[in-house]
């Protein structure tokens, strides 16, 4: 009985450390140098990751799992934000382009030491980000992350004086 218990609190915390946000140093895309990357893995093997490129523009990386499945062309996944209404990566004239296992999108951009963006205020005191994607000759699905800590990684990689701020609404 003894054992069973041990093996269970083992692992316990491993499946919650996957789940968590963290920093690493990548390289996003090959003609890009490294950049220090909030990212955060759920259980079904999908990632998404946030980073500020040199420019200052805050972009956000959604990759599918290894294996054969891939996005379909010309179709950009939507999010959900806790129960806040879905929104396209693509949304407010933005761009978002995919290859087939990723969708790189922006949300938002650095000046004067403010980033106004919903999207990104949201990712970063909610509790759960929700993203549907079409698959190549199969369909819809959707996948889970957790947001539990973003917010302090996200602090991380945008700077300790960076205000993020709600867009302003049309006069």
């Amino acid at each position: 009985m003894t054992r069973v218990i041990l093996v269970i609190v083992l692992a316990v915390p491993w499946a919650t450390a996957l789940a968590d946000w963290r920093l690493a140093r990548e390289q996003v895309s090959p003609d890009e140098s490294s950049f220090r990357v909030a990212l955060v893995e759920n259980d079904s093997g999908h990632s998404l990751r946030i980073y500020q490129d040199a420019n200052g523009t805050v972009r956000g990386i959604f990759t599918i799992r290894d294996g054969f499945d891939t996005l379909a062309e010309n179709n950009c996944p939507t999010y959900r934000i806790d129960e806040h209404t879905p929104a396209s990566l693509a949304a407010q004239g933005q761009t978002c382009q995919s290859d087939p296992k990723r969708s790189f999108f922006p949300l938002g951009a650095l000046e004067d030491d403010q980033i106004r963006s919903n999207a990104l205020l949201q990712l970063m005191n909610g509790t759960y980000v929700l993203f549907r994607y079409h698959l190549r000759g199969v369909g819809y699905r959707e996948t889970r992350f957790t947001l539990e800590h973003s917010k302090q990684i996200l602090m991380e990689i945008l700077g300790e004086n960076v205000a993020v701020l709600a867009e302003q609404s049309a006069p």
